[in-house]
């Protein structure tokens, strides 16, 4: 089931959306999910996502961010998510 969400949640992404909620039955989000999702500004990530794949937001290391540039992320406090912004300087804000 997780392998048919994030088939879907990369189909998804491939079109020019702006803002998405990610659901909380998804617990894990693929490497290179959000790649070339350029249009995206806003995405909410939920506490049950406890694995962020590999160049997720398209880019590595310092370069991170580079597919998705505008994009802000909310997030739950001490979540793998709200890490993952951290450690990739991805702009976030914490989800009330």
């Amino acid at each position: 089931m997780q392998k048919i969400i994030s088939v879907l949640l990369s189909l998804i992404l491939a079109l020019p959306i702006t803002s998405a909620v990610i659901p909380d039955s998804v617990t894990s989000l693929g490497d290179a999910v959000f790649y070339g999702c350029r249009s995206l500004t806003s995405l909410t990530i939920p506490e049950s996502v406890t694995r962020i794949g590999d160049r997720a937001f398209g880019g590595t290391g310092s370069n991170a961010f580079a597919d998705c540039p505008c994009l802000t992320l909310t997030v739950s406090s001490g979540s793998a998510a709200e890490q993952y912004a951290k450690a990739h300087n991805i702009p976030y804000v914490l989800a009330e």
